[in-house]
C-alpha cells in the first residue's frame, strides 16, 4: 500500500508541473499564437488581435481553397516586420488566376467574396500557378502586399491555419 500513496503524492505535489508541461508540448507541436500586424486582412482580422495557428505541414498537400494561412516568416520584405505573414489562400497547384478590372478570376470563373474585388481597375495577365506554390490575397487588398505582388508563394513557407481570434476578447470567435 506505501507504493499507491507514493504515488498519489507525486501527483498531488507536481499536477501543476505536469500540466504546464503537457501545455508546453501542445503549443510546441500544435498551435502557435501570432499577433496581427497591419490592415492587409482587415475586415476579417485587425490589427492588434492575437490569433491561435494550428499547426499543419503543406509541403506536399495544398491548404483548403480560402482558408487563411500563416507563413513561418514575412514572404516579402516590405513593410513593417510581421505584415506579411497571414494571407487568404485564393488559388492552389494548377489553378489560373487573372485579374481583369480588378475582379480576381480563378479558373476563368470570378471569385465572388468581398476579398476578390481589388477595387480599382487593376489587371494580371493570366497565371498558372506551379506545384509547391499557392496563390495568396489579402482580405483587404489595397492595404498590403500579396501574391500580385510577389507572385506565387512556396506551401513549404507555410506555418498553418488561422483558426482562433483569442484577443479581444470581445472579437473572440473562429476566423471566416
Amino acid at each position: 500500500m506505501a507504493g499507491y500513496h507514493d504515488v498519489k503524492r507525486f501527483k498531488e505535489k507536481y499536477k501543476l508541473y505536469i500540466a504546464a508541461g503537457i501545455t508546453a508540448w501542445v503549443i510546441l507541436f500544435f498551435v502557435h499564437p501570432i499577433g496581427i500586424h497591419g490592415d492587409a486582412m482587415a475586415p476579417t482580422l485587425e490589427d492588434g488581435q492575437i490569433v491561435l495557428v494550428l499547426k499543419q505541414t503543406y509541403k506536399k498537400e495544398a491548404p483548403p481553397l480560402y482558408e487563411v494561412v500563416n507563413f513561418n516568416r514575412d514572404f516579402s520584405k516590405e513593410g513593417a516586420a510581421g505584415e506579411n505573414e497571414v494571407r487568404r489562400v485564393v488559388g492552389l497547384p494548377g489553378d489560373t488566376i487573372e485579374i481583369k478590372a480588378g475582379i480576381v478570376y480563378r479558373n476563368g470563373d470570378p471569385i465572388k467574396e468581398q476579398y476578390a474585388n481589388i477595387g480599382t481597375a487593376e489587371n494580371m495577365s493570366l497565371l498558372t500557378i506551379e506545384e509547391g506554390k499557392i496563390f495568396v490575397l489579402g482580405d483587404s487588398p489595397k492595404n498590403g502586399i500579396d501574391s500580385r505582388t510577389v507572385g506565387p508563394l512556396e506551401m513549404k513557407d507555410l506555418r498553418g491555419d488561422c483558426r482562433w481570434i483569442l484577443w479581444p476578447l470581445q472579437s473572440f470567435g473562429a476566423v471566416e
